[in-house]
């Protein structure tokens, strides 16, 4: 099946199931939530962080040295703001860039989950946006995890990103 005809399966699978009500935990209504956040920019160095997120990653133990971490992704509401790896089998991408490729979403997007469990589930396929797909490849080995770091900042941001780990 091609990649756009699986999306827009999905797609029609979820929008049938936005009132389901989850089997777990409260009913909360989502429309408060469902907006775009500001933007921050992706940087190319963790120095170039705005100081306010700074401050927070460093309350929660990630390490920007990179000195103890195989890679890094980190995301503020539902902004990619940075990524790096740094061994060669390990692979660290938005969900946007793994998208791309046809052969990760027939293998990989939305094949665990039913899209359509409920309306958490369908208004993170529908609204989410960001979301990691970190991936070793076959036969590596890492001395250091890989550090991954979502965070809502803005009070009315609806963070719901599909992140998707593959160990080869």
């Amino acid at each position: 099946m091609s990649t756009g005809k699986k999306i827009e399966l999905l797609n029609n699978r979820a929008k049938l199931s936005l009132q389901t009500i989850p089997s777990y935990g409260p009913d909360i209504d989502l429309t408060n939530y469902i907006k775009t956040s500001n933007k921050i920019k992706e940087v190319e160095d963790l120095n170039s962080l705005p100081e306010d997120v700074v401050e927070r990653v460093k309350n929660i133990g990630i390490d920007l040295g990179g000195s103890v971490s195989s890679g890094t992704y980190m995301q503020v509401d539902h902004n990619l703001i940075y990524k790096k790896k740094l061994y060669p089998y390990v692979e660290i991408l938005s969900l946007e860039d793994a998208l791309k490729d046809e052969d990760f979403v027939e293998k990989y997007f939305w094949n665990l989950i039913d899209v359509g469990q409920d309306k958490f589930t369908a208004a993170a396929h529908l609204y989410g946006r960001g979301g990691y797909v970190i991936v070793s490849k076959e036969n590596s080995i890492t001395e250091f995890p890989i550090q991954a770091c979502l965070f809502i900042k803005s009070n009315e941001t609806f963070q719901a990103p599909h992140n998707i780990i593959v160990a080869e």
